[in-house]
């Protein structure tokens, strides 16, 4: 098809044989990519641009080389966030490319905060499955902090987190689980701010796996269960 290049690209990145990718999403710039695995971690990755692109923090380093025009380029691994304790079901940017939102099947939702970069020697930690460890890295790896949306759910009986989304130009963020609620939490403190509904009723009598905010009436929201 015109347009698209030739073959794929792998992205090996995996720390344990026997678990899976769950979700995936580009920042809004096409800076980023992450991906949420089942064996609760999220991958961060950075990509050339291509072409002109806006949004998404932290121009590409300099170092970067271009990919043959009849080549894909081939993103890099630059951080795995840790803090989840069941399978990574979505994943959410901010605009500028410099946040992320994920929910899980713990039955939270995680607010991640890029924070800057680490200096290395060159050598990269951890293990990646199938990958080659000849290649250069052109990125340096990535600190991203992380807060709890709300609070630590019981134990008993938690509701999974369908779908994510950022509200209000990125000042609120809401959350759909699998008990029917649609909860909106504060991009600053990460504090629930309201759980909607009709009523006493949760917004949906069934599980809720689709939610997406209209890009400019940003009080136009829509979820489906």
């Amino acid at each position: 098809h015109a347009g698209y290049l030739p073959g794929t690209v792998s992205v090996p990145k995996k720390e344990v044989e026997g678990y899976f990718a769950f979700s995936g999403q580009w920042s809004k710039g096409g800076t980023r990519m992450c991906v949420g695995t089942t064996d609760m971690v999220i991958h961060v990755f950075r990509a050339p641009r291509v072409g002109s692109t806006t949004g998404d923090a932290a121009e590409p380093s300099s170092s970067t080389q271009a990919a043959p025009a009849d080549e894909a380029p081939a993103p890099e691994w630059v951080a795995t966030l840790r803090g989840h304790k069941h399978d990574v079901t979505s994943l959410t940017w901010n605009t500028s490319g410099d946040a992320l939102v994920s929910g899980s099947k713990d039955g939270t939702a995680r607010l991640w905060r890029l924070r800057g970069t680490v200096a290395t020697d060159g050598r990269l930690g951890g293990r990646v499955l199938g990958a080659s460890s000849s290649a250069s890295p052109s990125y340096a790896p990535e600190k991203w902090a992380t807060s709890l949306l709300g609070e630590q759910p019981a134990a008993e009986n938690v509701p999974i987190v369908g779908a994510v989304a950022w509200l209000d130009g990125d000042s609120l963020i809401a959350a759909s689980f699998t008990d029917g609620s649609v909860r909106v939490y504060s991009a600053t403190s990460a504090a629930l701010v309201r759980t909607l509904g009709m009523g006493e009723s949760p917004a949906h009598a069934r599980e809720v796996y689709v939610l997406d905010v209209h890009p400019t009436p940003h009080d136009l929201r829509v979820s489906a269960a």
